[in-house]
């Protein structure tokens, strides 16, 4: 009930970034996943890289960070085999050997769960959960966690949705001004207009949507720009 209400908050938000929304459920599943003290969300970028996109505390972010610098680890294996992983004592784990020795050395946990993020085709990343104890997460904390991890990427892929909307309908506005201001200068038509804009766009070798916008900021045509 807890996390219904607050994706519930977060989708009704329409300021909220992503990176607010990630940290505020990513704080609700370390407090809500039994066994858990810790927990982050490992994001991977189109190329495969990583890096912590929130975390609750510096274990989760710093184990993030080793992940990314040996290239290995039950994150970024949950995130890029987009299925969940399971480490019940790190200590006589030898799956990832490099990441292992690094984790060992540099912080007390000891048991991790980990969970991909995927809407569709689209994969975001990893939630990740952490705990000192060997041992930690039992039946219930699975699936506390994997309930989790459906919301998240959830709402991350309508974020993301709404944010590339967004943009779309304000490319639209600043072309139209474009357009507007061009056609009231020299007496053209919309098609005319936007062959031109076409054309500046071109020449300077900058996408449509910067030329549009020096436009519109500079509220005047220069003849010679065209």
């Amino acid at each position: 009930m807890r996390l219904a209400a607050l994706v519930r908050e977060i989708q009704e938000d329409d300021t909220i970034g992503l990176s607010t929304a990630l940290g505020k459920l990513t704080s609700s599943a370390a407090h809500d996943v039994p066994g858990a003290q810790y927990a982050g969300i490992t994001a991977v970028d189109e190329n495969g890289g990583i890096h912590a996109a929130t975390a609750t505390h510096r274990y989760s972010a710093l184990l993030d960070y080793l992940q990314q610098r040996y290239d290995q680890g039950p994150c970024l294996e949950a995130a890029r085999q987009r299925h969940s992983v399971s480490v019940t004592d790190l200590v006589g784990d030898s799956r990832w050997p490099n990441f292992r020795a690094a984790a060992l050395d540099a912080t007390p946990v000891r048991s991790m769960i980990c969970f991909d993020l995927s809407a569709g085709s689209q994969s975001f990343g990893a939630l990740n959960l952490h705990a000192e104890p060997p041992h930690s997460f039992g039946a219930e904390a699975f699936d506390i966690a994997h309930t989790y991890s459906i919301h998240i990427a959830a709402v991350w892929n309508s974020l993301l949705r709404m944010g590339r909307i967004q943009s779309a309908l304000r490319s639209r506005d600043i072309i139209g001004q474009a357009e507007g201001m061009l056609m009231h200068r020299f007496g053209i038509s919309a098609d005319e207009a936007f062959v031109l804009l076409e054309r500046l766009a071109t020449s300077a070798k900058l996408p449509l949507d910067d030329i549009c916008t020096r436009l519109a900021l500079r509220r005047e045509v220069d003849p010679g720009d065209l």
